[in-house]
């Protein structure tokens, strides 16, 4: 993030006092490449640690914990989910990702029972090359173990637990951190602002992004359009539905 791509953020604000946002925030020229400010505010150093290599290097530490328990093999992406080891075997085997026929396919439409045994019949778009055969070969030997039950069901687990079940414990600090001042209320949107006669006072605490609320901590996590948006994703990613309660505390308490 460039020093004009801040300052172009903070002015779509357009509510925070000109005087905090040079001497208390303390803007600076070295935020790109993970060189950002040092010497400014709290809230000013966490924004730009959003995007230090710290940062990067974590922030896909969901997506590489949750991997799938194979069952009847309905709702699993045979190329696309974790379910052989902790890489899915797109990455693992991108070569032949690209060579598939149906690179979608579930696990269940892979293959097919015969004479009570299960066997895998992959689909190719064209004619294996010798050195492509032998990466199937991998393939084949990587997934021919993999235990297969159809009555059974899918599921997610955590893979950095015995138990595979996710917990609190396994979320990172700084993360807990944050849902606990969201949970207080102590995130600066422009109303927390206003009441700490922070942003200035001729102008308004409605959302900057959608104008159709004031931004409060509970609109921004909750009912702006693009969360609300991300909360419903997450609910069919996890094949669930659930109604959103209109506040923060209410909405975790409800899950």
């Amino acid at each position: 993030m460039s020093k004009e791509e801040c300052k172009a953020a903070l002015a779509k604000h357009a509510s925070i006092n000109p005087a905090i946002t040079s001497t208390e925030v303390g803007l600076c020229d070295g935020l790109s490449g993970g060189q950002w400010c040092k010497w400014g505010s709290a809230w000013w150093r966490e924004l730009g640690s959003l995007s230090s290599r710290e940062f990067e290097a974590k922030e896909e530490w969901f997506s590489e914990g949750v991997q799938r328990r194979v069952g009847s093999g309905e709702s699993v992406s045979f190329w696309r989910d974790s379910w052989v080891g902790e890489v899915c075997l797109m990455s693992r085997f991108s070569i032949l990702f690209q060579a598939a026929l149906d690179k979608d396919a579930s696990i269940s439409s892979s293959g097919r029972w015969r004479n009570g045994a299960w066997k895998w019949n992959v689909q190719w778009r064209k004619l294996l090359f010798s050195w492509e055969q032998e990466e199937a070969y991998a393939l084949m030997a990587a997934i021919e173990t993999t235990g297969y039950d159809p009555d059974k069901r899918d599921k997610w687990i955590w893979i950095h637990d015995k138990s595979g079940v996710y917990s609190v414990k396994n979320v990172p600090s700084k993360l807990r951190c944050f849902v606990w001042r969201m949970a207080l209320q102590r995130i600066l949107a422009l109303s927390n602002l206003s009441k700490r006669v922070i942003a200035r006072t001729d102008t308004s605490s409605g959302c900057p992004f959608c104008g159709s609320a004031e931004e409060t901590v509970d609109h921004i996590f909750l009912s702006y359009p693009v969360t609300y948006g991300v909360w419903q994703s997450s609910y069919s990613w996890f094949g669930l539905t659930s109604v959103m309660h209109s506040g923060v505390i209410g909405n975790f308490f409800g899950h």
